[in-house]
């Protein structure tokens, strides 16, 4: 058995008539061409675009962002939105319309390939499998769309992040048993292929690194593996007892050190369910409503004093940490980055959050063009007809 983490550096990108393409992985890793499988992201960046035909492989594509429609020449027409997949015969002269993110996964004709979404609950939990029919190699890919994933298996456990991707292979028609748990979702691909297929693989790349049967001392000081408990929840809640001092307008030119961090999209995500509804706050007022108006008539001035700071105190150090601890994802340390170590894929998103106007994204959502305008090509618009 092997297994390896494919991070942000281990990625290329290469060009295709639909827009770029980011190579995860491919087996074998060596020879480029004839692969026996391949898992990539493909960006289509154009509203109408040609996929490339691929005859001696059969295709996956599993919709990451955006709405697409797929047709397929002489054959159907598929209509795709967030986390919808299509399986066809790479052979197929087909079309796309609509920018989208999709998940592609191809397998040579003769292996078998699935992709199915398994969104991600604090239980661990075995997701279902596919019938193998009787192939005698067997990999499991997954891929950390949003938030993190742990996963286990024969007796490790290995936690991916947003971005990476798990690859597990083995010999052996029966796959092995796979837990699953986290907060997020990953995209899991099961591959089956023959044995003599397997044999022809080449050499690994250089630099490319792979682990067989690793021991425990080893793969437990691996900056990518890491025990279901990383921290623990005392460590956990201390970070969201920093979010919840610091997570306010103007936090950054009073604690410096926020402007050398970044949050993850994961995590501002947790925060955002919590700030949605401003729960800190409204639980802060509601007890000082209860208190005042019950103390009133029953406690001197002095001792309502001393009850609500009590309360703010309560509500400022334990209520209100502990909304973030049950919001936010977990470790809530690994979703916490350094401005000067983040990795290409985080420093592109975090450039679109500072280029993004969410401002002005509500309004144009809530004013949408209605169509009932209509106009003259270099001209003003047509008045209506008076009604009669």
């Amino acid at each position: 058995m092997e297994y390896r983490i494919y991070k942000e550096e281990d990625f290329s990108i290469t060009s295709s008539p639909a827009g770029a393409v980011r190579q995860l992985a491919v087996f074998p890793e060596h020879p480029r061409q004839n692969f026996i499988w391949s898992l990539g992201i493909q960006e289509i960046q154009q509203e109408e675009a040609s996929l490339s035909r691929m005859p001696e492989y059969d295709r996956s594509l599993l919709v990451l962002e955006g709405d697409v429609i797929l047709a397929y020449e002489g054959q159907r027409v598929a209509r795709l939105k967030e986390l919808e997949q299509d399986r066809f015969d790479g052979g197929f002269s087909a079309k796309s319309f609509g920018r989208a993110q999709m998940y592609d996964l191809l397998v040579r004709k003769g292996a078998a390939g699935y992709l199915d979404v398994l969104k991600l609950t604090k239980e661990n939990r075995v997701p279902e499998r596919e019938d193998p029919e009787g192939r005698g190699c067997v990999c499991q890919a997954f891929y950390c769309r949003e938030g993190y994933g742990v996963v286990s298996f024969a007796e490790r456990t290995c936690m991916i992040r947003q971005g990476q991707l798990l690859v597990i292979c083995q010999e052996g028609s029966e796959p092995l048993d796979t837990g699953v748990m986290g907060e997020g979702i990953l995209i899991r691909a099961q591959i089956f292929y023959d044995q003599d297929q397997a044999d022809e693989r080449g050499e690994p790349d250089k630099g490319t690194e792979r682990t067989e049967a690793p021991d425990r001392k080893k793969e437990a000081d691996s900056p990518e593996t890491y025990p279901l408990e990383q921290g623990g929840a005392f460590a956990d809640f201390a970070e969201c007892m920093k979010l919840s001092l610091t997570n306010f307008r103007g936090s950054r030119f009073i604690f410096p050190y926020l402007k050398k961090i970044w949050y993850d999209e994961a995590l501002k995500a947790g925060i955002r369910r919590v700030e949605r509804f401003y729960l800190p706050v409204v639980l802060w007022f509601v007890g000082v409503a209860v208190f005042g108006l019950y103390g009133g008539e029953q406690w001197s001035p002095k001792t309502v004093l001393y009850v609500l700071i009590g309360w703010s105190l309560l509500v400022l150090f334990v209520l209100s940490p502990l909304m973030y601890f049950l919001a936010v994802p977990k470790p809530v340390k690994a979703h916490i980055k350094r401005l000067d170590q983040l990795s290409e894929y985080e420093k592109a998103v975090r450039q679109r959050e500072r280029e993004a106007n969410p401002v002005a994204d509500r309004i144009l959502k809530k004013y949408k063009i209605s169509g009932r305008n209509v106009y003259i090509e270099d001209g003003p618009r047509r008045k209506k007809k008076p009604r009669r």
